[in-house]
């Protein structure tokens, strides 16, 4: 039983990991003045070496498919409804306002 903790630990700290290079990256974006829009597990990419023991060791994440990016400020593309509607906010799949503040 202990060993099946560690392992599921072990699976939650490198998906703690992935998650924190994602949102370092999507705030460097932000900090550019741009949106991403579409962010979903198929738009991230994991470089990864697995260790002896079975875990993995994360070496890279990377943010990809800037397709549906727009500047903050632009009133145009920010107020239209896009990306994956599986991984929309509900206040865009309802088409409701939203805006970054």
């Amino acid at each position: 039983m202990l060993a099946l903790l560690l392992q599921v630990f072990a699976l939650w700290s490198v998906a703690a990991a992935v998650l924190v290079h994602v949102c370092e990256a999507l705030a460097f974006m932000h900090d550019l003045g741009y949106a991403h829009r579409d962010i979903k597990s198929e738009n991230v990419l994991v470089e990864h070496d697995q260790r002896p023991d079975g875990t993995y060791l994360v070496r890279g994440v990377k943010v990809i498919d800037l397709g549906l990016a727009c500047a903050i400020n632009d009133d145009l593309t920010r107020g239209e409804s896009c990306g994956s509607r599986g991984f929309m906010a509900p206040e865009v799949n309802s088409r409701g306002a939203y805006w970054y503040q």
